[in-house]
């Protein structure tokens, strides 16, 4: 195996792994353990590569028995491993499920031990792949399958806040993977899975490049851009708009810093948007702004889905003031954000008459 073979071979997984590795040096919204997650996996994959070829090539030698059982120990190793860096690169697992390791810390030194113990595969000695019945056989595509499946749920847990076209993106670029794997598997083809591997994280990364265009980087929820475009878009009918507005976050910058707003900021996107009893999108629209989109909802459940906003706040030191208005025939999305609006602005004057004739501020802060 010559290198300049090797590139040919590969690429177009070359060139797609060294264009996403210069766009990371550019993803200045992009979290610096994520970024360090995906240079890993790129270097896992090329290698993964490397090994694959160069096992390829021992294959027509036949003095070359172990390091052929060696170079195959690596490949069945390497695609769990790289299906785990790309779990850390979609959502960074915490110290606690790092207990997703065990089976790989288990399956290692069975795999690298098969050649004596024939429990899994072993090299003849005329240099000829063997595996020991076809259960055990197969148990690496079991592993990589297993993993592949964990790294959905965790997608899904992740994106699960943002709207079921969100989700699916990601989903569909696994599962086709998945199914390009089981193809292989079932039709006995032995194939070199880097280029599938390169395939799903550029295309993951063109999705979450896509998504950070929609959302607001602060928060994670959705922004400006994306609520007139939604607002504006004929394929999608709410029935309801809330209009959101925080108190006294210019209190906050100026007294605590800005460091402290943002954390207020923060906690007010999760308190709106973390209850999904109903079906709603939420948005950040500007600084202290916040808009809210409800589908399929009637007046009972936004009353509803105001007053849990209302109690998620209420554990914390900051207060909000809200308004909605019902969309139908009568009141189309212009007139019924005009409305929200203006219901949320007479909410904020009844709370700041309230509050301030006690003397107090809207913002309740937790160390008066």
């Amino acid at each position: 195996m010559s290198l300049m073979n090797y590139i040919l071979e590969h690429y177009i997984m070359l060139t797609e792994l060294i264009g996403l590795w210069a766009l990371l040096i550019l993803g200045v919204h992009l979290p610096k353990k994520t970024i360090k997650s995906t240079r890993i996996t790129i270097i896992l994959i090329v290698l993964e590569s490397i090994t694959w070829s160069l096992e390829e090539w021992t294959e027509y030698h036949d003095n070359f028995v172990l390091m052929r059982f060696l170079l195959s120990s690596c490949v069945y190793c390497l695609h769990p491993i790289i299906t785990y860096a790309m779990m850390e690169t979609v959502a960074p697992l915490k110290k606690k499920s790092k207990i997703l390791l065990i089976p790989l810390l288990i399956y290692v030194p069975v795999i690298f031990t098969s050649q004596w113990t024939h429990w899994i595969f072993y090299i003849t000695s005329d240099n000829h792949w063997s595996g020991n019945g076809r259960f055990l056989s197969w148990m690496p595509y079991y592993v990589f399958i297993i993993y592949a499946l964990i790294f959905i749920v965790l997608f899904i847990k992740k994106y699960i806040k943002y709207n079921i076209g969100t989700v699916m993106g990601v989903v569909y670029i696994v599962v086709v993977a998945l199914c390009g794997v089981l193809i292989n598997v079932i039709n006995e083809m032995d194939t070199d899975y880097a280029n599938l591997f390169a395939s799903v994280i550029v295309l993951y990364y063109l999705f979450l490049y896509t998504h950070l265009s929609k959302t607001d980087a602060l928060t994670g929820l959705f922004n400006r851009q994306s609520f007139y475009h939604d607002t504006g878009s004929i394929r999608k009918n709410p029935s309801a708009v809330c209009s959101i507005d925080m108190n006294d976050l210019k209190w906050i910058n100026d007294n605590k810093g800005h460091e402290a707003g943002d954390t207020a900021l923060r906690s007010v996107a999760d308190c709106i948007s973390r209850d999904k009893v109903v079906r709603k999108v939420a948005y950040r629209v500007g600084g202290d702004e916040f808009m809210i989109l409800y589908y399929e909802t009637n007046e009972d459940g936004v009353k509803a889905d105001v007053a849990r906003m209302r109690d998620n706040l209420s554990k914390t030191s900051y207060t909000c003031a809200f308004g909605y208005c019902m969309i139908s025939g009568d009141v189309d999305c212009e007139n019924a954000l005009l409305e929200a609006d203006k219901a949320m602005y007479t909410n904020k004057s009844e709370m700041k008459r309230a509050v301030l004739a006690a003397g107090g501020k809207l913002h309740r802060r937790a160390d008066d």
